[in-house]
């Protein structure tokens, strides 16, 4: 925890000096906005106010005086708990001040209740050890498949790989409407990072059809938007790249996906654009 960080937000927030505007918080769970008919999914913890600026720049705050603390796993509840704070809070018909004040307070209560242990450097070495990265950029971003499908699962964070290109493409067996990727130097993929069991990874070249050949497993590089740390990623990519369109309710978990992982804004367009007659 950073103390003096802490104490400077605290302060801010009674001296009414928190900034206005400003990006409004989405990840892990939870939806800062002014918008009532924002989308979101089953889960989420949306807090709807005409201070989603102000709120979204204090939730921010938290993240930097808790930065030390907050993991890929513990981030999940961490926000929505702050989340659920500022909504009831909201809800009261606090005043500004006092709905900041919430977070805060709600931020602190919830670090407080738990004990930490400090990983060794060697314990985090061997931890990546026994894990496999993944990269996802089809169905598979679906957080709500990835549960079904690789129980151990943790989403580490959205990432992007170069060097590549998506396409939804043809398959040679008529089964038509599965996202791959082909190489293209200029091109970029935004997807998801997750770590994997060994047999997690059993289970998912079952389900990409490894043996039978419809999905071939590669290594690249992926880099994490978050923070910019790279990743060799196991992924899973179909030699066919004949172009064709999605099948009935794929590129639907494709861009369900998408928006469970925060990717840009721009990319989920641009995978908006493979709908076709059959999508």
């Amino acid at each position: 925890m950073n103390p003096a960080l802490l104490h400077q937000v605290e302060q801010r927030i009674r001296e009414d000096s928190v900034p206005t505007g400003g990006t409004h918080f989405a990840g892990a769970d939870l939806i800062i906005t002014d918008d009532p008919e924002r989308s979101r999914h089953d889960g989420d913890v949306v807090v709807t106010s005409h201070f989603a600026g102000e709120i979204s720049w204090v939730v921010g705050r938290m993240k930097e005086v808790f930065a030390d603390e907050i993991d890929y796993i513990n981030k999940l509840t961490f926000y929505p708990e702050i989340g659920r704070a500022a909504r009831a809070a909201v809800e009261s018909g606090a005043s500004r001040t006092d709905i900041l004040l919430a977070i805060v307070d709600a931020a602190k209560d919830f670090w407080s209740n738990r004990p930490l242990t400090e990983q060794t450097e060697f314990q985090k070495a061997l931890e990546r050890l026994r894990s496999t990265t993944y990269f996802a950029y089809g169905s598979n971003l679906l957080h709500e498949q990835m549960k079904e499908r690789c129980p151990e699962a943790v989403f580490v964070g959205a990432g992007s790989t170069d060097g590549y290109r998506f396409l939804i493409n043809n398959r040679r067996d008529n089964k038509r409407g599965v996202a791959t990727l082909a190489s293209d130097s200029g091109s970029k993929v935004f997807g998801a990072i997750y770590r994997l069991t060994e047999a997690n990874i059993t289970s998912l070249d079952k389900c990409e059809g490894v043996a039978s050949g419809d999905y071939e497993k590669r290594t690249i590089e992926a880099i994490a938007m978050e923070n910019g740390e790279t990743f060799d990623c196991l992924v899973y990519i179909d030699p066919c790249t004949e172009l064709g369109h999605p099948r009935p309710g794929y590129l639907e978990k494709v861009l369900r996906g998408a928006r469970d992982c925060g990717l840009p804004s721009t990319y989920i367009n641009f995978l908006e654009s493979f709908a076709g007659p059959e999508g």
